[in-house]
């Protein structure tokens, strides 16, 4: 038996490993379907979803290159073992990868990466996981959710720390 790839009377959907777009009946009531493109799981909701209206990572794999660089840098690390760091606006500087005389909004790059941690932590919410991993098969070390969270704290703390820098992020 062949899975239809359109079914017109089907619920909208898009896999959130290849990013494919689809119209397909799912499971009842689990509300599932597998995707005809790569043949991930994929959970629908009835609801038609809302175009999306900024441009955003739209694999797993994109989700989690886009966190492991912030989620991996020494200065969030260094700011788990203690809340206390960066002392100085030299070491948040450092993690955001600004260096004296770049032309970088340092409040625009704490939105960049908070919208990345968000929809990342979104698709483990979404998937029901609690580690964000490249996609089967593709390596790297899983990131755990709690770390994602973590860096939301960090990240407020930072804007609260060094207001003259990131007053736009508050």
């Amino acid at each position: 038996m062949n899975a239809s790839t359109r079914t017109p009377e089907g619920w909208p959907g898009k896999c959130p490993t290849c990013g494919h777009e689809l119209w397909i009946e799912p499971s009842l009531p689990s509300r599932d379907a597998t995707c005809p493109r790569c043949g991930s799981l994929v959970w629908l909701s009835q609801s038609v979803p809302e175009p999306e209206t900024t441009t955003k990572p739209i694999t797993v794999k994109e989700l989690y290159e886009t966190a492991a660089v912030y989620v991996n840098r020494p200065e969030f690390r260094r700011w788990q073992d203690n809340p206390e760091e960066p002392r100085d606006w030299s070491g948040a500087a450092a993690f955001f990868g600004i260096v004296k005389g770049d032309r970088i909004d340092p409040a625009e790059r704490v939105g960049e990466v908070r919208n990345a941690v968000k929809n990342a932590m979104d698709w483990c919410k979404a998937q029901e996981v609690a580690f964000l991993t490249k996609g089967s098969g593709q390596g790297g070390t899983p990131i755990h959710i709690r770390d994602l969270a973590e860096m939301l704290d960090f990240l407020q703390s930072l804007a609260l720390r060094f207001p003259n820098h990131l007053d736009k992020s508050i």
